[in-house]
């Protein structure tokens, strides 16, 4: 068996038969350029046995001197293919007998083996039976235009892709520059426009989270009123009718209004909700629990007991 490592591919292309492709490939060896034809897809197109005509060929006598292995297109990728010279193609097409394939197929199989061969080397050759240049050169031009055009589509994606991201960015940068939010989380934004390394955003709390989040630990359901008015009694909760904003333990979060059914953002509606910082979670902690600490004890509901008599069943009539 030939191996590509003594011969020059210069050329693969799929030629045009009729309503077929075969994929064939021109190759320089020994000084001299000779066509090569991949057989599996032939073999497909019959539905024969690859592995056991495979085996034919490489075990022939002949057929053996004419095969090589060289790398052919695919829809997967480059695949390596096993390929017959094309001066042996018509003997091996006669091998196959036309009851070894169906009915339907058999018209088909006939006109491989008279015309497979001579179209070919139509494509490839020039007069004087000698590979024609150009015919080379024309198929090396058709591939480099594939090729480029390949990388135009994967260029085009990819810029739009980039355009995509400078539109959402510019988004981004408008929605802070018209809604203050809180300094680390502008930074964080910030950094990521310039491309810089973002730090872990720290955490935020809903109110109703945090209600949630205190009921469990506490055993005994916290509102999220009450927690809002534990949070203005003691200034953890910012003071938004007075125009503040942001402080040590809370800010006002600025986010788009979404439509619940289509799940996209409402034009020039936003939704404002008071967040709390991981530094209001221990004070608000402590501050529940000496609300609790403070409530009076509930008396505990005594049971009614039913009179002995019910209790026991007995008829006192």
């Amino acid at each position: 068996m030939s191996e590509t490592k003594d011969m020059q591919v210069l050329t693969v292309q799929k030629v045009r038969f009729y309503d077929d492709e075969l994929m064939a490939a021109v190759v320089e060896k020994d000084g001299k350029q000779e066509i090569y034809v991949a057989v599996k897809p032939i073999c497909e197109k019959f539905g024969l046995s690859w592995p056991r005509q495979f085996r034919k060929i490489k075990g022939h006598s002949v057929f053996s001197e004419g095969i090589a292995l060289m790398a052919t297109p695919s829809e997967g990728g480059q695949q390596t293919a096993l390929c017959l010279n094309l001066d042996y193609l018509p003997a091996y097409l006669m091998t196959i007998h036309p009851t070894k394939v169906c009915s339907e197929l058999r018209d088909k199989l006939v006109i491989y083996q008279k015309e497979a061969a001579r179209v070919l080397r139509d494509y490839f050759v020039g007069p004087g039976y000698a590979i024609n240049p150009a015919r080379v050169d024309l198929a090396r031009l058709e591939a480099e235009t594939e090729r480029l055009k390949i990388e135009r589509i994967k260029a085009q994606a990819e810029l739009e892709r980039i355009q995509a991201e400078r539109e959402k960015n510019m988004r981004l940068l408008a929605f802070v520059e018209k809604y203050p939010l809180p300094a680390d989380f502008q930074k964080a934004v910030i950094s990521r426009l310039a491309g810089l390394e973002v730090q872990p955003a720290a955490k935020y709390y809903a109110t109703e989270q945090l209600a949630g989040q205190f009921t469990f630990e506490f055993g005994t359901r916290i509102t999220g009123k009450r927690i809002s008015m534990l949070a203005t009694e003691h200034g953890i909760r910012i003071d938004d009718k007075a125009g503040e904003r942001e402080n040590e333990f809370s800010f006002m979060s600025v986010t788009p209004a979404v439509n619940r059914k289509t799940g996209r953002a409402i034009e020039g509606k936003v939704v404002e909700q008071v967040l709390y910082k991981e530094a209001a979670v221990p004070v608000l902690r402590s501050l529940v629990r000496q609300w609790l600490g403070a409530q009076p004890a509930k008396p505990k509901k005594s049971r009614k007991q039913a009179p002995a008599s019910q209790s026991r069943g007995l008829d006192i009539s």
